[in-house]
């Protein structure tokens, strides 16, 4: 007769109905594995005995261990602060000072002066930058932002018609 047939000995429990299948078997502390072979009540070659149930549905296969959980992701690592800003370059400032002039270049009163222009460089023949001074009675400025080096400072007078004198004699200073 085919049909299901369970088995049962020792709290060990298989199921399998066909006449020739392989044993399945749930086992406390062992593992079992066999053939069946004949009809009903034929012996299991696992030595587990096999009776003939036809009333009973085969034994429900147990279910799955659920999966272990996870182990929990470690805290995400505080975001790095960030990498201070760099220092400003150092830079250095000139104080510049002149007398004006009290004479025009053809021996008469200088009183037409309106500014007074600075000429800077590092380059002694080469004054590139110049800064202008409002005023005729204005003898001082400050050249900032010069980083380090030797700079080389002149100035001219300028006129209410926008002529420039000569340039005065050439200073230098150097920052360290």
């Amino acid at each position: 007769m085919k049909g299901p047939i369970s088995a049962a000995a020792d709290r060990r429990t298989a199921s399998f109905s066909s006449d020739r299948i392989a044993l399945v078997a749930v086992l406390i502390g062992a593992t079992a594995v066999g053939t069946a072979c004949g009809g009903a009540g034929a012996p299991a070659s696992s030595g587990i005995s096999a009776e003939t149930d036809t009333s009973a549905a085969p034994a429900p296969a147990p279910a799955p261990a659920p999966a272990p959980a996870p182990a929990p992701a470690p805290a995400p690592a505080p975001a790095p602060s960030p990498a201070p800003a760099p220092a400003p370059p150092v830079t250095y400032a000139a104080t510049v000072s002149w007398t004006p002039p009290s004479l025009n270049t053809n021996g008469s009163a200088s009183t037409d002066i309106v500014s007074y222009r600075v000429y800077y460089g590092t380059d002694a023949s080469n004054l590139a930058s110049f800064v202008v001074v409002s005023g005729a009675t204005t003898t001082t400025t400050i050249i900032s932002g010069l980083s380090v080096g030797t700079y080389y400072f002149a100035v001219s007078a300028v006129n209410s018609a926008g002529t420039s004198s000569v340039v005065s004699n050439v200073v230098s200073r150097a920052f360290p």
